[in-house]
């Protein structure tokens, strides 16, 4: 009997504006699904926008089950460019919803909810 092992392979370096990836994904639950779900983290990533910042989706999981049993991608983590003129409510914001892992590199917030 032969077993088959399912891989799941996540292109790690693959980043996508994070307004364009939700609003044609249809995965209601494509971010983040034990905090938010897709109407949420639409207006979480509207915010942030509306603040001033590049917000990004990455580590894109975008298997072909994925797509067809859950209606779209996945995404694990959100990037948060924080412009020139850097706005202290864009860390407020983020850190008003209790990720489980935010990291800052130079003007990028990386943020993971588990």
């Amino acid at each position: 009997m032969t077993k088959t092992l399912e891989v799941q392979v996540v292109d790690s370096d693959r980043r996508e504006s994070a307004k364009e990836w939700v609003l044609r994904n249809n995965n209601p639950y494509c971010f983040a699904s034990n905090y938010w779900d897709k109407s949420q983290f639409l207006e979480f990533v509207e915010q942030l926008l509306t603040l001033g910042a590049i917000v990004e989706v990455g580590g894109i999981y975008d298997e072909p089950w994925r797509i067809k049993e859950e209606g779209g991608e996945y995404a694990e983590t959100l990037f948060v460019t924080i412009p020139a003129q850097a706005n202290p409510e864009i860390q407020a914001l983020i850190e008003s919803h209790g990720p489980d892992d935010m990291e800052i590199t130079n003007n990028v917030i990386r943020v993971w909810w588990d």
